[in-house]
């Protein structure tokens, strides 16, 4: 099991209580199971299903995660050039150097523009499994990318846009946006899911911003 697992579902044992321990359990069991088992079929997802960013404040030094039960959006300040960011966003194959939840990434297919990744993720929202996921990638050159599920172990659904742009009011920053969709294979424990995923989208992100400024 990913040792990333184990300190959380304590944390979750501790926050619910000795009446919430054998419910959190009995979640987890059940979430394993649908994981691990169940196979159901892909829903297609809409584009116009993403969720919109706020206008909020943010430090040009922070990231910043919104949104829950599975609709984010990231937004991110780097100091680096475009040319830099899409180098690393696009670097495929170099993704599990530097994101925690990312085992291995290959590109199966390329045509142009798109490509098809097969990418291998284990974390806390994998139970610590290793865990399948196929996607299919369009490349607009230094503007962003759409990200669309083939197929995977454990989504029924995924949704993600990556967009770079020139930060409002900071003419030496840029600001990435990261919005995704996603609702895992199961209906049982959702929440549990939901709360380790949005926590590892929070470290992952600050990792990226750290590998895009180092190589800045």
């Amino acid at each position: 099991m990913n040792r990333d697992f184990q300190p959380q579902l304590q944390k979750l044992i501790e926050r619910d209580g000795q009446s919430g321990h054998i419910k959190t359990l009995l979640m987890v069991s059940f979430w394993a199971i649908a994981v691990g088992v169940i196979g159901l079929p892909m829903q297609a997802l809409p584009k116009s299903s993403l969720p919109i960013p706020s206008q909020i404040a943010v430090n040009p030094e922070d990231v910043v995660v919104s949104g829950e039960k599975g609709n984010y959006v990231v937004r991110l300040f780097v100091n680096s050039s475009k040319e830099n960011v899409w180098k690393i966003l696009t670097g495929y194959t170099e993704l599990s150097r530097f994101m925690p939840d990312v085992i291995s990434s290959k590109v199966i297919e390329s045509k142009g523009s798109q490509k098809i990744l097969d990418q291998v993720y284990s974390s806390a929202y994998t139970l610590g499994l290793k865990a399948k996921v196929r996607l299919q990638v369009t490349e607009s050159y230094l503007k962003g990318l759409n990200i669309e599920l083939v197929k995977a172990d454990y989504l029924r659904s995924f949704h993600g846009t990556w967009t770079i742009e020139k930060a409002p009011n900071h003419p030496k920053q840029l600001l990435l946006t990261h919005a995704i969709k996603i609702d895992p294979k199961i209906d049982f424990g959702k929440d549990i899911f939901y709360q380790f995923y949005r926590e590892g989208l929070e470290e992952t992100m600050i990792r990226l911003k750290k590998e895009i400024e180092s190589g800045s």
